[in-house]
């Protein structure tokens, strides 16, 4: 808790400098428009600050390296079933065209069934027996965007990456760079869909990843939202649900 304290210190120091940037508007080909939030048709923020409760099961994490080398794979291809944890996101526009992007989350949950018992099989003990997982995942980048209509953009996006997995047995950080290409299509008032591809290269492993979701945003005042969402990861067979506050700025 005390290094995830510290790193959301952090994380809100950076973004309050964020506040001296210039925001941005919609864009519609070469012309500016007034920002979401007005009568203008701007179905998009590019400011806004995420804070949410999230919720992931997961379906396919391999488990190479998580005994020491004991067991290499669990019998389902996964050592964790579900993870909770907070997930803070904010975009902040630079212009018309341009935007800063970050993503910070902790998560945590129990070692899968599947894993503790293959434990039990092969070593004979109950080592793993309620033991959890604890992950954080840091982004940090800078994108550009082009609106094809009021209602999709094009997005593309890198950045720098840091993630942090404790496990019995294994505490596994490393640092990296993502590129990140995507869609975002308007439902109007009911919130947006979004897909991105994700390339992300580590230290020691590369990522290929699709991403995609649903986000509905419940106004309660021009700046401020609660907000519902889900989305799916391809890389680890990953569904998630989130429900927390937006506020744009």
């Amino acid at each position: 808790m005390k290094k995830t304290f510290s790193m959301l210190t952090a994380f809100a120091i950076s973004f309050a400098g964020l506040q001296t940037a210039t925001s941005g508007d919609c864009f519609y080909g070469n012309q500016c428009a007034p920002s979401y939030g007005d009568d203008s048709g701007c179905c998009f923020s590019y400011d806004y600050l995420d804070v949410a409760y999230m919720s992931s099961d997961y379906r396919s994490v391999p488990s190479a390296g998580v005994l020491d080398g004991t067991i290499q794979e669990a019998p389902n291809g996964t050592i964790i079933d579900e993870m909770k944890g907070v997930d803070i996101e904010f975009r902040k526009s630079l212009g018309c065209t341009f935007f800063l992007s970050g993503e910070f989350y902790n998560t945590d949950g129990l070692l899968s069934d599947s894993i503790v018992q293959a434990r039990q099989r092969l070593v004979g003990d109950n080592l793993l027996t309620g033991k959890r997982a604890e992950l954080y995942y840091y982004r940090l980048g800078v994108g550009a965007r082009h609106s094809i209509n009021e209602n999709l953009d094009i997005t593309f996006e890198g950045g720098g990456l840091y993630f942090d997995c404790q496990v019995p047995g294994k505490d596994q950080d490393e640092w990296g760079w993502y590129i990140s290409p995507g869609l975002r299509f308007c439902l109007g008032d009911m919130g947006e869909i979004y897909t991105n591809y994700f390339y992300e290269n580590y230290e020691n492993m590369e990522n290929h990843r699709v991403d995609g979701g649903v986000i509905i945003p419940l106004p309660c005042s021009d700046s401020f939202s609660v907000k519902l969402g889900g989305r799916y990861e391809s890389l680890e067979d990953k569904t998630t649900f989130l429900a927390g506050f937006r506020f744009n700025y």
